[in-house]
């Protein structure tokens, strides 16, 4: 039996890896278009183009127009590409088969767990320069190699960060300039004279992609390669977000306590400890699948990770009605029971540490 989601997750998988121009298809992908192929003959319906460029402009509609049969655990109005790159729904479903048979190393995430695991040699000694470095992949997705090589040679980054980036590509580049965009500062893509931000699902509802914040191109300038973007650079940006107003509040607050045992730990004057992961994903039966998988956020022994509640808190645009309903669905799925874990908007958990200050 062909089963819907491991086909979407393989054709996200394989869209997620695709070189440009698209010449060939990794084999994942090519399994997944096999897959859905043998959808469509089951049901009865057009087989799928033959040429890649018609397929990969297919993979640009709404999953509604184009998938047969049964849905996967998605929203109909969900598409995979947007001007050739993958949309943030296509990253999260590509990261959801880390457990099943997806190259991760290829989407590289093995960067990160590699600076990870230097660091958790030492969790108290390598906490600091854990922090920097994280920090400066979230808050640099642009970046001149100079300018990179001198934070590593002061100490403040580890020198693995550099295998982060990659060179900015002609596609970014006008007349010797590069745009960036105004939310998440990554550079913007040039194509038919329109500009787009790689996390256009996110970015556009800042406002439209313009000209207006650019910098000089020089050889040297780089962005961070597609997986380092989708998997710690916008996910970080609500995390400091969050860091950033609780801080405002005088309340003793923590990034990524334990070397990324989970996201922001919170000292309420009450002398209780909250555990928050921040979370800024489109799919939320996908989410609730992956946390519990993973065991929810976990309880610790140690003293500087133990917590007295723990919370997912959702970027508030996407946090819709169902979304929590279809989070532990995804956890359902996996014949987890229900943690114990509190699903909140950005909005409701600020409001509620607003309570616990004013009732201390």
């Amino acid at each position: 039996m062909i089963e819907p989601d491991r086909v979407l997750s393989r054709i996200a998988t394989g869209l997620s890896l695709l070189n440009r121009p698209a010449t060939e298809f990794p084999d994942i992908l090519e399994l997944g278009v096999r897959d859905l192929q043998g959808l469509n003959l089951l049901k009865g319906k057009e087989p799928l183009p033959a040429s890649r460029f018609d397929l990969l402009m297919k993979m640009e509609l709404p999953i509604q127009q184009w998938w047969p049969g049964s849905w996967p655990n998605c929203e109909k109005n969900d598409v995979l590409l947007r001007f050739g790159e993958p949309s943030t729904f296509c990253m999260e479903w590509a990261y959801s088969l880390r457990d099943i048979d997806a190259q991760i190393d290829e989407i590289d995430e093995s960067i990160m767990k590699k600076i990870i695991d230097i660091c958790r040699s030492d969790r108290s000694g390598y906490y600091s320069l854990y922090v920097n470095s994280r920090r400066f992949l979230i808050e640099n997705p642009v970046i001149r190699l100079k300018e990179m090589v001198e934070q590593v040679s002061r100490g403040n980054i580890l020198n693995e960060v550099q295998d982060a980036y990659e060179p900015i590509p002609a596609e970014c580049v006008e007349n010797g300039k590069v745009y960036l965009c105004r939310n998440c500062h990554d550079a913007l893509i040039l194509k038919d004279v329109h500009l787009y931000c790689r996390n256009w699902v996110i970015c556009e509802k800042h406002g439209d992609f313009t000209k207006a914040h650019s910098i000089d191109f020089t050889p040297d300038l780089k962005r961070l390669k597609r997986g380092m973007k989708a998997y710690v650079c916008m996910p970080g940006l609500p995390e400091i977000e969050l860091f950033n107003k609780i801080s405002r509040q005088k309340l003793t607050a923590k990034l990524w306590p334990g070397i990324d045992e989970y996201d922001l730990q919170i000292s309420l004057p009450s002398g209780k400890v909250w555990a928050i992961d921040v979370k800024a994903n489109k799919s939320p039966w996908l989410l609730g699948r992956r946390e519990a998988e993973k065991g929810f956020i976990q309880h610790y022994s140690l003293p500087n990770l133990r917590w007295d509640r723990a919370f997912y808190v959702i970027e508030d645009d996407y946090f819709l009605p169902n979304y929590e309903k279809l989070f532990w669905e995804g956890a359902a799925s996996t014949g987890a029971r229900k943690s114990n874990v509190n699903l909140l908007s950005m909005k409701q958990f600020l409001r509620l540490v607003k309570r616990e200050v004013e009732n201390a």
